[in-house]
């Protein structure tokens, strides 16, 4: 074993990163010599001698039409060589990485030969135009593709290389070359590559990359370069390279790997062409090299990678880097489409086509389609039936004994305080009728089936909530209110009677006053408060009723684990196909102009997510996305959107009711306002976090199999971890759940559909 050691240690090939060649004429007696001497310096060379053959391909290329047999070739080869020796003919090339001596035919014949075959979709004039172009090439993953394409078509002869980088074994799934590279510079592997194919091509390398202080030498390079090829990573790199090149008129490509989208600046026709084609914000270049964090760039690299673009499956694993993979994924035939492409246009631009700026993609999955199956629309299946308000109003019972009629401003007043109570995702699940002095409320069901409203728990809960409002509404008004449940829920029937009557005694309760100011609060800053001594009372005596009671959690330890429970809901909330079609579809409203149009949902920007966590919600809104997610099994990113909340919380609010009921859930859903609105009364937020408690409804009914097996025995698991931690019993329900903050930065209003679309007076 010691010899084996030692013979290994000893034996390991030193790092060697030459990419020079030695040229040797061996009609000339002073390469004669040097050769000589190296070849007895280097007694193990390799000797690679086909220059016979190479002979007789030139003089059939220059002899086209005739047809020659070997000793017409022979004959020939002869008078090509002229008196010299098959050993004196051509150039001898050292490859010192190689240990190797190549005979080859010189520059002129050599390039002849090796590009014959491109005529004539490259003709003898292009040919001879594109070889004595200059490209630069910046990143060399995409870009080693792009050179070797471009190096064996002879596109360009010479080419200035740069990267920082050193290749890695998880490069050669897209590289290719071979696992003996690994270590060495990428720089120096692609210049060896293309100075095997081609030994008469220039190659200047950049093997520190580019920064802001070589950009303009790197440009420079041979005398000016004809053209850019960017595929480099580094953000202000990518901008200060087209400063430069618009500055100098040289035109830059740029592929990605991605559904092989190719982006065209033609610097050289128009020197005010905007970077990116004026998809990016404007830069100072200066304050770019400051950028450090992904949050800073992103909004500049969010328009360069055309987010809204992005095949699904890159889509979900960006949702994946820092959970399961460690980078951007490429294959090796989407790069080599790439360099393909890519060459394809540089030809082009080269040749003086008028090949204008723009973004092409070349999908091949588009291109070339899998048939799918017919699918049936099962996301707006489950309707209940739309509440039509005279077969409601004909099921009203006629009773007007001890009945005191409300004025119809009375009654509009009343129910525009109703409206304003929260309702899941704010979609506002209720319809109000009244009649003969009796306020009838009922839950909508017109709507597609929601996951956050299975057994309408999420329209109770709305409807209990906004009782509280009814009740303090009238009271301002000077009526109190008899509340009677009906636990028939046919989508035609009323859930709640609510009676009037004239009562002098009541007085105005200060909660009302704070119905309209009354918001979720999403705020996320980092110090952590108390809750004040006089709410916790409040909460204990509204909360005192053994039936439904309550909890406020200010344990850390206990919080971080309710709250990776939560994460998992929300997780499987977001993958679930159903619930991630609502959300997006009817909950997520990504501007203040759409939520004002549409009156429901929620608007993404008053979530407090930093730039990372909305796009990170865009790439998952597409539902392909949410597949692959799915059939790798992954999303754990998604979890992080909720974790950051329960990080800043103050505490946490839970509620839980003895049996799953339309009147307890109602009524827990009033106390919740209620306690709620002395929330605001003390300067504290709000802020529902509930997928957990919708998602246990499927483990009490999954009839229409909204979830899957798999996914009912995920929340299963949750919800018993849930009840452990909380020493819920086996016949009582979580029915809510909420974050406790401290306001301190502004909150913002919801838009709601008003009186006109949720009232009807009979």
């Amino acid at each position: 074993m010691t010899y084996l050691t030692n013979y290994l240690r000893t034996h390991r090939v030193p790092a060697d990163e030459t990419v020079e060649l030695q040229f040797f004429r061996l009609s000339n007696p002073e390469d004669r010599s040097r050769m000589e001497q190296l070849c007895a310096e280097h007694p193990d060379l390799r000797v690679y001698d086909e220059i016979y053959s190479q002979l007789s391909d030139l003089v059939k290329l220059e002899n086209p039409k005739e047809s020659f047999s070997d000793s017409g070739i022979s004959d020939l080869v002869d008078f090509k060589l002229n008196g010299l020796s098959l050993l004196e003919c051509g150039v001898w090339i050292y490859y010192s990485w190689k240990r190797a001596l190549l005979h080859t035919l010189d520059k002129d014949d050599f390039i002849r030969v090796r590009t014959i075959r491109n005529a004539f979709k490259i003709d003898f004039k292009e040919q001879a135009i594109l070889s004595n172009k200059k490209i630069g090439i910046v990143g060399l993953s995409v870009g080693q593709s792009v050179a070797i394409a471009m190096a064996m078509e002879r596109i360009g002869g010479a080419f200035a290389i740069a990267d920082f980088d050193h290749l890695e074994l998880s490069n050669l799934n897209r590289i290719r070359t071979p696992c003996l590279n690994l270590g060495l510079k990428k720089t120096v592997v692609v210049a060896r590559e293309i100075l095997e194919i081609d030994p008469f091509i220039q190659i200047s390398c950049f093997n520190n990359g580019l920064n802001q202080d070589n950009t303009e030498d790197f440009s420079d390079s041979f005398g000016g370069l004809d053209l850019i090829v960017e595929e480099c990573d580094s953000l202000d790199i990518k901008f200060f390279i087209r400063d430069i090149a618009r500055t100098k008129g040289i035109p830059v490509l740029m592929s990605t790997s991605d559904k092989s989208m190719l982006d065209i600046e033609r610097f050289d026709y128009d020197r005010n062409y905007p970077f990116f084609h004026g998809l990016t914000p404007d830069v100072d270049l200066e304050k770019l090299k400051k950028l450090k964090t992904s949050k800073e760039k992103l909004p500049f690299l969010l328009p360069i990678i055309g987010s809204d673009t992005l095949s699904k499956r890159l889509k979900a694993s960006a949702l994946e880097l820092g959970k399961s993979i460690t980078t951007w994924p490429q294959l090796a035939t989407d790069v080599i489409l790439d360099g393909a492409v890519c060459g394809h246009v540089a030809r082009r631009v080269l040749l003086g086509e008028n090949v204008q700026s723009g973004r092409h993609w070349i999908d091949l999955n588009a291109l070339i389609p899998t048939e799918k199956k017919a699918e049936s629309n099962d996301l707006e299946f489950i309707c209940e039936g739309k509440l039509d308000i005279e077969q409601a109003a004909s099921q009203i019972p006629q009773n007007t004994i001890n009945r005191v009629e409300l004025r119809k401003e009375e009654i509009e007043f009343i129910v525009e305080y109703a409206i304003l109570a929260p309702s899941p995702g704010n979609q506002q699940k209720w319809k109000w009728i009244y009649s003969a002095g009796f306020l009838y409320c009922y839950v909508d069901k017109s709507t597609s089936f929601s996951l956050s409203d299975n057994l309408d728990w999420g329209s109770l809960l709305a409807l209990g909530c906004s009782t509280e409002n009814v009740v303090l509404a009238a009271g301002y008004l000077g009526y109190s209110c008899t509340i009677h449940h009906n636990q028939n829920l046919e989508y035609y029937l009323p859930v709640l009677s609510i009676k009037f009557e004239i009562d002098k005694s009541i007085k105005k309760d200060k909660l009302f006053g704070l119905i309209k100011s009354r918001r979720v609060y999403r705020g996320i800053e980092p110090e952590l408060k108390i809750i004040p001594p006089e709410l916790k009372l409040i909460h204990y005596e509204l909360f005192s009723d053994e039936l439904i009671r309550s909890s406020i959690i200010t344990d850390r330890i206990l919080i971080d684990e309710i709250s990776q429970l939560v994460a998992e809901s929300e997780k499987l909330r977001f993958l679930n196909k159903l619930g991630h079609y609502e959300l997006f579809n009817h909950e997520v409203r990504w501007t203040e102009e759409e939520i004002n149009e549409k009156k429901t949902g929620l608007n993404i920007t008053h979530f407090n997510f930093d730039a990372l966590d909305i796009a990170g919600l865009r790439l998952i809104s597409d539902n392909s996305a949410r597949e692959v997610l799915v059939s790798i099994e992954g999303g754990d990113a998604l979890k992080d959107l909720s974790l950051n909340y329960f990080k800043t919380a103050d505490a946490l609010m839970i509620v839980i009711i003895p049996e799953f009921n339309s009147q307890n859930i109602i009524e827990s859903g009033k106390l919740i306002q209620e306690f709620w609105l002395n929330c605001e009364a003390h300067n504290v937020g709000m802020h529902p976090m509930t997928a957990l408690q919708a998602l246990s409804t499927f483990t009490l009914d999954n009839e229409n199999q909204i979830l899957s097996n798999e996914e009912v025995s995920k929340i299963v698991s949750i919800k018993n971890r849930f009840n452990g931690l909380m020493k819920i019993k086996p016949s009582e329900v979580s029915i809510f759940l909420a974050r406790i903050k401290t306001i301190e930065s502004q909150r913002f209003a919801v838009p709601r559909l008003g009186v006109d679309d949720k009232l009807k007076i009979i």
